[in-house]
């Protein structure tokens, strides 16, 4: 149910986010899982109402709005959320054994992600479109260039061919490296001796990425490259915001209590705010726009436009000013 008053985000956000705030100076002797999926659910609760009294601030319409009214709107995005979770945790964890999470047992880890994906995923589109109204309100409008439509249809069959590759090779290679211990196996919850090449691993990704660039394009949607082409930079800048406020409010809290570690980082040595400086530049970043560009192409005409400078909002359908 939608609350009457955008103060009422404000006041529920700062609520959920200071309760959150609260495990920097709690005890974590006795910490549980279910104490500290208690305090993630109310760190990304927080952030997920403060975003919305901004974005509603700002705009006359919001994300939970658009999905609260709308049931297929919001089944779509549950799919989508998962899927973009599915992504991170199976290419980071499950594959590259980049983190894991010593407080939870197997059940726990499993239950505890099912659950997560959607709310985690819309946490980053929040507070992307938070960002994307904030970015694009202070800063003057763009003059767009035209679009190259005869470069874009022979780049674009390209791309989908480089990142089909990428995700394929990333994987195979994976797989190779895997056979020489004996074979896959699974673990999220302890520190392991084995872990794929860091720069195979990202290939994936990146992959990914460009994969929903050419369903973007073949819908006629607007997507991160057309933008970044067409001297667009509001969303480069609004994913860098919302990065920033996301990852430092997130690891922050993280670092207290451990609920994830990182493990297996090249240069872990090298850190910014006592983090692995590949996941502060690279691995974040990396993260939004592959979510928000899977958001985007799977969704179509539903999803929210996340990146046109002419609307934040749920487009209805092939909108002529996106092409």
């Amino acid at each position: 149910m939608l609350l009457k008053h955008k103060l009422w985000y404000l006041i529920i956000g700062l609520l959920l986010f200071g309760t959150s705030c609260l495990a920097l100076n709690t005890p974590n002797l006795n910490f549980d899982a279910r104490q500290i999926t208690f305090w993630w659910a109310c760190n990304w609760g927080g952030l997920i109402f403060l975003s919305e009294y901004i974005t509603r601030l700002l705009r006359s319409k919001s994300l939970l709005s658009l999905l609260v009214r709308n049931k297929k709107n919001l089944l779509i995005f549950i799919a989508v959320s998962t899927l973009g979770g599915l992504c991170v945790e199976g290419i980071g964890q499950w594959v590259g054994k980049l983190w894991f999470y010593p407080f939870f047992t197997i059940h726990q880890y499993k239950l505890a992600t099912t659950l997560g994906f959607s709310l985690y995923m819309t946490t980053i589109a929040e507070v992307y479109i938070a960002a994307k109204s904030l970015v694009d309100r202070f800063l003057k409008p763009p003059r767009i260039s035209r679009a190259n439509t005869e470069l874009e249809r022979a780049v674009y069959p390209k791309l989908l061919l480089v990142g089909v590759l990428m995700i394929a090779s990333s994987f195979l290679l994976g797989y190779k490296q895997y056979q020489k211990v004996g074979g896959y196996f699974f673990d999220a919850t302890r520190v392991v001796d084995f872990h794929v090449n860091f720069w195979i691993i990202i290939w994936a990704p990146v992959g990914v990425w460009l994969v929903a660039e050419y369903f973007e394009y073949k819908r006629r949607q607007m997507s991160l490259l057309k933008d970044l082409t067409r001297e667009y930079w509001n969303p480069a800048l609004a994913i860098l915001l919302a990065t920033v406020v996301v990852g430092v409010s997130m690891e922050l809290i993280n670092q207290r209590y451990g609920y994830w570690v990182y493990v297996n980082w090249p240069l872990q040595q090298v850190k910014i705010l006592n983090l692995p400086i590949l996941m502060i530049c690279l691995a974040w970043p990396l993260h939004f726009i592959m979510f928000l560009s899977i958001f985007r192409a799977i969704a179509a005409e539903r999803s929210i436009n996340v990146w046109s400078a002419y609307s934040p909002y749920f487009s209805n359908g092939s909108s002529k000013k996106n092409r």
